[in-house]
């Protein structure tokens, strides 16, 4: 689908992704664009998920699990309900 009426939308209350603990125990930060599809009932379509190949397998862990559990509202061309590709960025860092 190239355009939309309505572009998809996270819901408020979406998990955010966890850091971590051996990442942050040894200080180790990073930031990535996630890809994925959020079908016409707003959930994301697991199949669909890219993350880039330098990102880290443990960052990209953590954030494949929250977007299993987030729900979107999703996409709407003509009143109708659409699957939308979603690109979002994910940061990790610690607080000094």
């Amino acid at each position: 689908v190239a355009s939309v009426d309505k572009a998809v939308r996270p819901y408020e209350n979406n998990p955010t992704p966890d850091y971590p603990s051996r990442l942050r125990n040894q200080g180790v930060e990073g930031a990535f664009v996630a890809q994925f599809v959020v079908d016409s009932t707003g959930k994301v379509d697991e199949k669909t998920m890219l993350f880039p190949p330098t990102a880290d397998a443990l960052f990209i862990n953590s954030v494949r699990q929250a977007l299993r559990r987030s729900r979107y509202y999703p996409a709407e061309v003509g009143g109708r309900r659409v699957m939308q590709l979603v690109e979002q960025r994910f940061v990790f860092v610690l607080r000094r």
